[in-house]
């Protein structure tokens, strides 16, 4: 099987980062998109990742990210947001949101 590849947005964030560190566990190679500013101040703004600088990529073109990677997403994050808003109207605002959709908790989970 062809390892999978993973372009985070953000990575030099909370979730960024930690979405970086179980993606590596799992074997997954790891691309991360940053702003200019991160890699013009890296030892302030890189520090939620410092100790995976040596397994990840950096990008700092969102634009070009495609092109470099071949890289299509598999879910857009407009549809993630959209079905959990469905649910948590379907369920009602004081109850918990129905389980995801299986193939996107299959895709996430692999």
């Amino acid at each position: 099987m062809a390892k999978r590849t993973a372009l985070i947005t953000g990575i030099t964030g909370q979730d960024g980062s930690h979405l970086a560190e179980c993606l590596l566990e799992k074997g997954c190679s790891v691309h991360g998109l940053v702003r200019r500013g991160a890699l013009e101040a890296p030892e302030h703004r890189l520090a939620r990742i410092h100790h995976l600088l040596d397994r990840i990529e950096l990008r700092g073109d969102a634009t070009r990210a495609r092109t470099l990677l071949g890289w299509r997403p598999e879910f857009d994050f407009a549809s993630l947001v959209r079905q959990m808003t469905d649910a948590a109207i379907a369920g009602g605002a004081s109850s918990r949101p129905s389980e995801p959709d299986a193939s996107l908790m299959a895709a996430v989970r692999s």
